[in-house]
């Protein structure tokens, strides 16, 4: 998304509210209660991630069919049964119904788990040379 965009998104949304039986200032919401700062709200706001754990950053990378995303899928199947992770299996890491129906990764998948240590984000990569400039 541009940055212009953004700036003018939330004008666009009083606009829309505009055409209703009572409109909106698109400068009074910009301003409204929910901006106490004073300071106009033009960039996307995000949830805060608290980092309570150390992050690991990990990647699998190897030969074709050397069980790269199989071992992904165990992984998170271990991390799930002690309640510290989402359980992926296999055909949730590999999304892409090309990649199902060949049976081979083509592009990286992302997958979050944790330990009770720390906190992974791994990166199950591709085999195949020809798909390696996907990552």
């Amino acid at each position: 998304m541009s940055t212009a965009f953004r700036s003018l998104a939330p004008f666009l949304r009083t606009a829309r509210q505009g055409l209703r039986a009572n409109p909106i200032n698109p400068l009074q919401s910009a301003f409204s209660k929910q901006n106490t700062s004073g300071v106009l709200n033009l960039y996307r706001t995000y949830a805060v991630f608290e980092r309570s754990k150390p992050h690991v950053n990990i990647g699998t990378i190897g030969h074709v069919d050397h069980g790269k995303t199989t071992l992904s899928a165990a992984i998170t199947k271990r991390q799930a049964d002690k309640g510290l992770a989402n359980f992926l299996e296999y055909g949730a890491i590999d999304k892409a119904p090309e990649e199902r129906k060949r049976g081979i990764t083509i592009s990286t998948a992302h997958i979050e788990y944790a330990t009770d240590n720390r906190h992974y984000s791994h990166v199950d990569c591709p085999g195949h040379a020809d798909y390696i400039k996907n990552m």
